[in-house]
C-alpha cells in the first residue's frame, strides 16, 4: 500500500472555502485587482430571490482577477476541492451553469482556470504569468 505524506493528507482535509482563502492571500500579496463572487452562501428564500432582482448569477466562478495575465486577457477562476493526487472530482461536479459561464468567458476573451485546491491554482495562475 502506497503511503501518502503529511501534506497531503492534510491538504485534502481542508475545505474549498479554506483553499480559496489562500489563492485570496496569495493574490492579495501580489497586489491583484480581484473579488470573490458570493455565489456559494447560503440564503433564505428572501434573501435568494433579492439577489436575483441585484443580478446574481448562478455558475460565476469564484474570483474574479481583473489584473489581466501575461496573454493580456483577465482571469476567472472556479475553485474545487482538492481530493488528493489522481483523486480529482468527476466532471460531473462541475454544474451546468458554471460551464455556460466558462464557454462565455472564454468566448470574450478572458482566460477561466478550473482548480482543484489552493496548489493546482497557484500553480494555473503562475503558468499565465500572475
Amino acid at each position: 500500500m502506497k503511503t501518502q505524506n503529511y501534506n497531503e493528507i492534510a491538504e485534502k482535509a481542508v475545505s474549498e472555502s479554506v483553499q480559496q482563502h489562500r489563492v485570496v492571500r496569495w493574490l492579495e500579496q501580489r497586489g491583484h485587482i480581484f473579488f470573490a463572487v458570493p455565489n456559494g452562501y447560503k440564503k433564505s428564500v428572501f434573501q435568494q430571490s433579492q439577489a436575483k432582482r441585484e443580478g446574481l448569477k448562478a455558475g460565476v466562478p469564484d474570483i474574479i482577477i481583473l489584473t489581466k495575465a501575461k496573454n493580456g486577457e483577465p482571469t476567472a477562476l472556479e475553485m474545487k476541492k482538492y481530493m488528493g493526487s489522481g483523486h480529482r472530482l468527476p466532471c460531473k461536479c462541475i454544474k451546468e451553469s458554471q460551464l455556460e459561464w466558462q464557454t462565455t468567458l472564454v468566448g470574450l476573451h478572458w482566460n477561466h482556470v478550473l482548480a482543484h485546491g489552493y496548489d493546482e491554482a497557484i500553480n494555473d495562475l503562475i503558468a499565465l504569468g500572475y
